[in-house]
Parts: structure tokens; sequence; C-alpha cells
């Protein structure tokens, strides 16, 4: 049996991706495996910060009007709770117009969110980058609010969607015949959210999948963290930070064609 530890550490070894999800090691020496047995690769246990963001560049304006004024802003790329978004419009429009003048609400029976406004003759915009989007407002209008009186609300027509992460998925360049959505992939197990953003998800597999290796020498290793879409995870933030950390423990060892699940 060979273990095998990987990380998104940057070193003279190994080959990073941009957003910090996917890593090529190169072994040295290379594991020769006995070609007269059957080899598989199991996940022992993944740590990861949990950070994928939900506010990127292409849902983060937000932008309101005050008596007949627009103001445009952007909030910064990150991983919020409704509770982070609502602390960061407030912020912005206390040191723009002294007041907060929105408060989010979330509707935990519908998973729907209702705006109140603390101000008559306001509004929010609505469009396809703004980050009313995530909270489940869409664009068949182009704008929301604009009461007579100081106080009113209105509830959005469509789910919010603030964890969009639900299932990491660990991908490998040695092993095949598992399945996404259908067609044939190399995905070799799913850890599930079980942590707070910006917190250390820790998962130990009790009963690890077995993935048959098809290759005899294993020279490099490529892993990849990927969402339950399977598109590529982001531990950089939009590329604003350094990015946070995962390590994933293997094993590579010998197994008996009937125990392979």
């Amino acid at each position: 049996m060979f273990s095998i530890y990987v990380n998104n550490t940057p070193d003279s070894n190994k080959i990073i991706n941009s957003t910090s999800n996917s890593v090529r090691i190169y072994l040295n020496p290379s594991i020769e495996l006995d070609t007269k047995k059957k080899w598989q690769l199991r996940v022992l246990s993944a740590n990861i910060v949990y950070c994928e963001p939900n506010i990127t560049s292409s849902n983060n304006k937000f932008s309101y009007i005050v008596d007949g004024v627009t103001y445009d802003k952007t909030i910064p790329s990150g991983t919020y709770s409704l509770d982070d978004i609502n602390n960061t419009i407030a912020r912005i429009t206390t040191a723009q117009n002294s007041s907060q003048l929105f408060a989010f609400v979330g509707n935990e029976a519908t998973s729907t969110v209702i705006v109140y406004f603390a101000q008559p003759n306001t509004y929010i915009n609505l469009s396809s980058d703004s980050i009313m989007t995530l909270l489940g407002f869409g664009t068949a209008i182009p704008r929301i609010g604009g009461f007579l009186t100081k106080t009113g609300s209105v509830e959005s027509t469509q789910k919010a969607t603030l964890d969009n992460l639900q299932l990491i998925l660990v991908k490998c360049n040695i092993t095949n015949g598992s399945y996404l959505n259908g067609g044939q992939n190399n995905i070799i197990c799913g850890i599930p959210i079980n942590a707070n953003p910006y917190s250390q998800l820790q998962h130990e597999f009790i009963h690890p999948s077995r993935n048959g290796i098809f290759v005899d020498r294993i020279d490099n290793l490529e892993i990849s963290l990927l969402s339950q879409n399977g598109e590529n995870l982001d531990f950089t933030n939009g590329g604003q930070y350094e990015a946070e950390g995962w390590n994933i423990t293997f094993d590579v060892s010998e197994y008996d064609s009937k125990t392979l699940l």
C-alpha cells in the first residue's frame, strides 16, 4: 500500500491552476504498480476551507435610487450570509445617505427574502448582474420600492440561492468508471458541506469509495475540487486574495476484483 498526501500549497514539484482548486503533483520516485495485480485509489480524509464565493463579478452590483438620485455600488466578492449582505448594504447606504435604507429578512418557510424600505421614495434597481438575483429577485420589472409612506416591504418571487455549494466533488486523472450527471467521469468521491463559510471542512471516510486505477506507473497525480455541478471551485475569492488551503490524503492499494465497489 502507498499513501499520497496532496495539498494546494505551492511547491517545485506541482502545478496549481489560477483558482487553486486543481493541483498536479509529480512523484519522485514514481510509483510502480505490479501489473499482475489490480490496484485502487481511495480518499481517506480531507481538510478544506469552505470559501466558495456566492457573490462574484457576475452578481456583485447593488443599485438604488433615493429621491430621484441613482447610486451604483459594487459588493466585494466573497461568501456571504444574509446577515453579511444586510451589514454590507447598511454600511454602504449609511456612508452614502446617512441612513440604513434597507433591511433584508429571510422567510425560512419559503426560502425567500423580504426587503423592508425605511424611507419613502426609495427604490432598488433590478438587473441580471445585481446581488438581488442571489436573493430571489428576478428582472421582470426594473425596480422595486417607491412607497409613499416610510414603511413598506417587497418579498422575492423566487427562492434565495445563498448556499450554492452543497457538495464538493474530488476528481482524479488516474481513475475511471464513475458517472457525473449521466456521463462517465473520473470523480472519486463527494464531500458534503458541514461547516460554516470560512471554516475548516473536515471529513474522514469510514467506508471510502474504491476507484480502480488504469495506469501501471504513477508519475503524476492531478486532483481537482469541483462543485456538485462539476464546476471548478475558486479558493482565491475571485483572484483577490492568497488561496485558502486544502489537503487530501489518499491510499493506493491492491484489491480483489470481487470487492471493488
